[in-house]
């Protein structure tokens, strides 16, 4: 399990996050969140979905390969697995839980897209179920895409938007 209790991710990955939820719908997408073993996410790694398919997914192995090998080069850990939900609400479903590979080491964030504005929630799943994770918007800091290599400036933010529960209201992101 994670050392971390709380998810802290960049407005800008987050908001990635959603673009890609976005532009992949119908179909799920899905990629992974790596930064610190404290729970700051620092890098967005897409990932293909092989399926193509509006209910579940599967990553595509080369994608894996080289986002491995772009989270090594950065010096981060994975820290959450994300997929979209485009019809279905951001809750893991039975395909999720039946397909975890990744125990409890990770966090997993769900797009949700049913809803005008996406839902965005995280979940620690075990083999016997799931529970919510709280995540935060972090304060502007070091985030960066794995082509860009940008570094984000530096500098204060407070953390808003927690999240933490199945009940929450939807983030507007857009």
């Amino acid at each position: 399990m994670p050392s971390f209790q709380t998810l802290l991710i960049p407005a800008e990955l987050l908001a990635a996050v959603v673009a890609h939820a976005r532009a992949d719908a119908p179909a799920e997408c899905c990629g992974l969140l790596a930064g610190t073993p404290d729970g700051r996410v620092s890098l967005h790694l897409p990932i293909r979905n092989d399926l193509a398919s509006p209910t579940e997914y599967h990553t595509n192995a080369r994608d894996m390969l080289d986002a491995s090998k772009a989270a090594r080069a950065a010096r981060v850990d994975v820290l959450a697995v994300y997929h979209s939900h485009p019809t279905s609400a951001p809750i893991p479903s039975a395909k999720d839980v039946a397909g975890n590979h990744w125990g409890e080491s990770v966090v997993h964030m769900i797009v949700g897209l049913v809803a005008p504005e996406p839902d965005v929630r995280a979940w620690r799943i075990a083999s016997d179920g799931f529970a919510s994770v709280e995540w935060v918007i972090a304060p502007t800091g070091v985030a960066r895409e794995p082509d860009s290599g940008g570094v984000g400036p530096d500098g204060p933010g407070s953390q808003k938007n927690c999240r933490s529960g199945a009940g929450d209201r939807p983030i507007p992101l857009a």
